[in-house]
């Protein structure tokens, strides 16, 4: 069976792919490591995140080539580099990794809009809920900052490759203007080409001008026009279809407990679970971690302080979800500062966050009484998702539908918590609600089982 090989660049990214893979009928399952794949060879489509976006472009280009090489061991014969909706990383470097590896005649096809989320390219530009990229929080990322709104010029500065791009003029053309102007593209040596978009059915036009053209395609996008263009190449089946679940149920009625994990430092975040938090089954431990940033004996202190609070709040009566964050009460941290001012690689002082934070999640589920009462996981932020659940023993996540779009459900699998469901999100997805939805959706989940 021919299948779907995705590569992304974080587990968010994994995740999100999956989900809309999965919302069309497409068995879908995405993995933390291109080493590990269990169950791969029962799906239609293997995600591989990279772990690629904060990497300098020579280490990105390698992670990329081995996630690739493993989806052609498993079978796969059509292939998407998954970007961020935000354009954050090395797009550029990695795409150019992949087109090293695939045959001669490929060609990138990036129609990189994400509609579902107010994610949009016009006249070149990534428009994000009516705000020029640049203009957004991406610009402000603390590990991928993102300077550059006109996505070709953004891939002309990361890329080897020729670069050309088609205009929303063309897309409403119809598909037979499309497919004629997609061949003079590529007849005049281009081999990234970039295709503006406003809607799903401006992908679907993409989608059959590519299928129909009958190119050897490397999808570029963040996994709309990869769904688009499988469903044109006959996958997905009806029946696997998710259902959707009805009205929100009452936390305060649900038994069992949900553990929630807060790695990310956006604003966005921040209003999220301090909505959470607000809720009176609800236990926040808040996570020093400025005082994580380095692997030291202070450092392991702060982790057995918040095991200890952990575990206190855990064995509350009334402590539905327990919550696990290290930015929402604490001083926002600009990590690159951080690590220039304690002579720290880049990307140190989030992972030495995160890998506290997988220590103290190991911790709590560990409890004897946690072992039967918890419901799932909610994390926020790719990296924090990637290394807590390492940290457990996972070995990826078979993917089962979106809570909101690019806020998604999952189930674990391998490790101590092989079979729990989780939701995992982006730090800069959602709106006040969206971590009361996630923990509800969990809750719906077990309920939904038994």
């Amino acid at each position: 069976m021919k299948k779907l090989g995705l590569i992304t660049d974080d587990m968010t990214g994994t995740m999100t792919c999956g989900v809309l893979l999965a919302k069309a009928g497409i068995q879908a399952c995405s993995y933390f490591s291109p080493d590990h794949l269990a169950g791969a060879e029962k799906q239609e489509a293997v995600i591989i995140s990279a772990n690629s976006r904060n990497l300098p472009p020579e280490q990105a280009k390698q992670n990329v080539k081995r996630a690739y090489r493993a989806l052609i061991a498993q079978g796969a014969a059509y292939f998407t580099k998954r970007i961020d909706t935000t354009f954050r990383g090395g797009i550029g470097y990695e795409v150019d990794a992949l087109l090293e590896e695939m045959p001669e005649d490929t060609i990138a096809v990036m129609a990189a809009a994400m509609p579902d989320t107010h994610r949009v390219v016009v006249g070149g530009y990534s428009i994000i809920d009516g705000v020029i990229l640049t203009e957004t929080g991406a610009a402000r990322d603390v590990l991928s900052p993102v300077n550059q709104a006109h996505i070709p010029t953004l891939m002309r500065s990361q890329s080897n490759n020729q670069v050309e791009e088609i205009n929303i003029n063309t897309v409403l053309a119809g598909q037979d203007v499309l497919e004629e102007e997609l061949s003079a593209k590529r007849s005049a040596g281009g081999k990234i080409i970039v295709i503006d978009a406003l809607s799903t059915e401006h992908l679907h036009t993409i989608a059959h001008a590519v299928y129909k053209l009958g190119w050897n395609v490397l999808c570029v996008d963040p996994g709309a026009f990869s769904q688009q263009l499988a469903l044109c190449r006959g996958f997905g089946n009806p029946e696997r279809v998710p259902k959707q679940p009805g009205n929100l149920i009452d936390l305060e009625s649900c038994t069992g407990k949900v553990i929630v994990v807060a790695g990310s430092a956006t604003d966005v975040t921040r209003k999220q679970i301090g909505v959470l938090s607000g809720e009176s089954c609800a236990e926040s431990v808040s996570v020093d971690a400025s005082v994580l940033i380095r692997k030291d004996q202070r450092a392991e202190e702060e982790i057995e302080r918040a095991i200890s609070r952990g575990k206190e709040c855990a064995e509350k009566a009334g402590c539905k979800v327990l919550i696990f964050e290290t930015a929402v009460s604490g001083k926002k941290l600009v990590l690159k500062e951080e690590e220039e001012r304690l002579g720290l690689k880049k990307g140190e002082a989030s992972g030495n966050i995160n890998a506290a934070l997988g220590k103290i999640v190991n911790a709590i589920i560990s409890m004897p009484e946690m072992k039967d009462q918890l419901n799932g996981l909610y994390m926020t932020g790719g990296d924090t998702l990637v290394t807590v659940l390492q940290a457990i023993g996972a070995a990826g996540i078979r993917l089962i539908d979106t809570v909101i779009p690019q806020t998604n459900l999952g189930v674990i699998i391998g490790g101590a918590l092989e079979g729990t469901s989780i939701v995992g999100k982006g730090g800069m997805i959602g709106k006040d609600d969206t971590a009361m939805l996630a923990v509800n959706r969990l809750f719906f989940e077990t309920s939904d089982k038994k």
